[in-house]
């Protein structure tokens, strides 16, 4: 259900949050520990910028650093810089007001088994807990599988 921006700006703020309090991260390093392009990242760490999720200096020694506290950063703001979740949750045979209250479509119930716990995991996910949870934001290149963070915003 994410795209694949929504997906590379969870793992680079999973990393930027790794990092903890210390001097502000590169977006040069951000895209090699997460494998997202450099001049992609550069636009998604811009929106995230603006959004006030994250911070960032110029010059040596600047980067990008959390905003706010990691505890206090849910994947629902991030995935709703890049994708239309709201779009995302409404049945797509029925209407956001009338499908599951006045008369179900063939999928109603099918469908609210899926975005329900989507919209739970969004609300109640904090990059604090992918942060201390998942060792590595970036899917791993030289082993098969996939790493911590990308598992996570799979969904």
């Amino acid at each position: 259900m994410l795209s694949s921006t929504s997906e590379y700006a969870i793992r680079a703020a999973t990393y930027i949050a790794q990092q903890g309090d210390r001097e502000p991260v590169s977006a040069k390093d951000i895209a090699e520990a997460a494998d997202v392009p450099v001049k992609y990242l550069q636009q998604i760490l811009k929106t995230m910028v603006k959004s006030g999720i994250l911070s960032s200096s110029r010059g040596v020694g600047g980067g990008f650093n959390l905003k706010r506290p990691a505890k206090k950063v849910l994947l629902k703001d991030i995935v709703t810089l890049f994708d239309d979740v709201a779009r995302q949750m409404v049945c797509p045979f029925g209407d956001e007001e009338d499908c599951g209250t006045i008369s179900s479509c063939a999928i109603h119930d099918h469908w609210v088994t899926i975005v329900n716990p989507y919209k739970k995991m969004l609300e109640e996910t904090t990059l604090e807990s992918l942060a201390t949870t998942c060792p590595d934001p970036a899917p791993s290149k030289k082993k098969s599988g996939k790493k911590c963070a990308r598992k996570h915003s799979r969904s």
